[in-house]
């Protein structure tokens, strides 16, 4: 009986913090969509998405093309890497585990310095010249600070 009991709570408790997680997503979401440099009331929020992405009108625009790709995006990246820290501390068996700790992060900054390298090897190796490189559209100081910043070095 007891067992039962504390099973209910549990699960009422559970579904409390969903919905109320849920409905604190959505007004963060209508806000994300409303505040901006193109300021936007609920309801002309509504009206530009009842409106569609075809329709015309600054505000429709604003949220088809630039803020609703943005705060999905968003969402659905953040719900990822909420879903792979609960995947690595499951997997691990160890509550704080993080990429930081395990090592993940220096081995995705090693694999990025290696990809950089690659790449800029393959496209100014032999005899480059500014033609070539003016033709790649490459920006080799922006790219050696990528590589330091991905190193964790600095200048």
């Amino acid at each position: 009986m007891r067992h039962t009991d504390s099973w209910r709570d549990s699960k009422r408790r559970f579904v409390v913090t969903m919905v109320l997680a849920s409905l604190v997503l959505a007004a963060l979401l209508c806000a994300n969509l409303c505040i901006g440099s193109v300021g936007m009331s609920p309801a002309e929020l509504l009206g530009a998405l009842a409106a569609g992405p075809g329709a015309s009108g600054l505000e429709a625009s604003v949220i088809w093309q630039i803020r609703l790709p943005r705060a999905v995006s968003a969402a659905i990246l953040g719900g990822a890497l909420a879903c792979s820290g609960f995947l690595l501390q499951t997997f691990f068996n160890n509550p704080i585990a993080s990429p930081y700790i395990l090592g993940i992060s220096a081995g995705a900054k090693c694999a990025l310095a290696a990809v950089t390298i690659c790449v800029i090897g393959a496209g100014v190796s032999g005899s480059a010249t500014a033609r070539e490189l003016s033709r790649w559209k490459l920006d080799i100081e922006v790219v050696e600070a990528g590589y330091d910043l991905a190193c964790g070095a600095s200048r």
